[in-house]
């Protein structure tokens, strides 16, 4: 599990700009996403997410070995 996956983010709708609200850990399971408003389907890169967060977690990582 990652350091933020319970934290939410909000996924705009690529049709209506509706505010999809899901968690980090929902995100890399299912990133496929129906707009509640439009009904329009959203694709949110699964890939480049854990990727990006990958480079986080190891930035804090580093930044907690400099304050031992």
């Amino acid at each position: 599990m990652g350091t933020f996956d319970d934290q939410k983010m909000d996924v705009p709708c690529q049709k209506c700009g509706h505010k999809m609200p899901q968690t980090i850990a929902t995100l890399k399971r299912n990133p496929l996403l129906t707009c509640s408003h439009c009904g329009k389907q959203t694709q949110v890169k699964a890939d480049d997410l854990k990727r990006e967060l990958d480079k986080v977690d190891r930035a804090l990582d580093d930044l907690k070995r400099r304050f031992r």
